[in-house]
């Protein structure tokens, strides 16, 4: 459980950097950390078995510097998103983007599970703005029966309107109560 300072980031994986990982590992924000992990042009991640709870903000939020190196190619397998009912206004299990001409791409998430909030601020499952060519199979959303949250989100609002692109979203569930979770442009 998160400790330290109000609004930090619990672990940050900062690239230029090819082949890092985390396997069984529970990151609980503890209510006050924005982001248990962060990755920033890094590359070749492969991590297993990952629980993340109680973050305010994205739980885990990949981006990239301005200078061009992407962040790539990171997997993902067998994933839990436990979304934060009291942050301050939204809470994120993966939000992927970029910045200039960088952007997030080739990420892969197998088996993952989003829990959206009960209460309180409004859920994004998968945050998508500049990002392409990921994969995500075997994606649920579990919703709380309340129609704020939002199981999928493609946001052109960044990098002129190209990205998100080329993103497979296979078996994708979420229950009919929650069918009008799925945004796009």
């Amino acid at each position: 459980t998160w400790t330290g300072a109000a609004s930090g980031t619990m672990f940050s994986v900062l690239g230029p950097l090819d082949g890092w990982g985390f396997s069984d590992v529970k990151f609980d924000c503890g209510g006050t950390a924005n982001t248990a992990l962060q990755v920033t042009s890094a590359s070749l991640g492969y991590s297993s078995g990952l629980t993340f709870t109680n973050c305010r903000s994205a739980h885990y939020y990949s981006a990239t510097w301005t200078s061009g190196y992407n962040s790539e190619q990171n997997e993902f397998h067998n994933t839990t998103f436990h979304l934060m009912d009291s942050s301050p206004t939204y809470s994120i299990g993966i939000f992927l983007t970029g910045a200039g001409s960088a952007d997030t791409y080739l990420t892969k998430f197998y088996n993952t599970v989003v829990i959206e909030p009960s209460a309180g601020n409004v859920g994004f499952g998968l945050y998508l703005q500049n990002t392409d060519t990921d994969t995500f199979d075997g994606f649920v959303c579990v919703p709380p029966g309340r129609n704020t949250d939002t199981c999928v989100e493609f946001d052109y609002s960044g990098s002129s309107g190209n990205w998100p692109s080329g993103v497979s979203i296979r078996n994708l569930d979420w229950l009919a109560s929650f069918a009008h979770g799925l945004t796009t442009p």
